[in-house]
């Protein structure tokens, strides 16, 4: 009897272990696909930014001429 027991506990441990590493790997493969999604957006996000900066390049530059002109206007009046 005691083989029986024996083997029942064996196949519980293997089920365990097979089961927690089926788990691993169903993480490592939403892991992998997580990275690949990453990967896959930084030149849309690059974008974005450049054109963020462009943007405020722009408003940087509106507002140094509106100061030259008050600096300028404050001048001639």
């Amino acid at each position: 009897m005691e083989s029986v027991d024996g083997r029942v506990i064996l196949f519980i441990i293997v089920g365990g272990v097979l089961f927690l590493l089926g788990r691993r790997v169903q993480l490592m493969a939403m892991m992998w696909q997580s990275w690949k999604d990453a990967v896959k957006a930084v030149p849309a996000r690059r974008k974005v930014a450049f054109g963020s900066v462009r943007h405020v390049l722009k408003l940087a530059l509106v507002a140094a001429l509106v100061l030259w002109a008050v600096v300028h206007v404050g001048r001639f009046m």
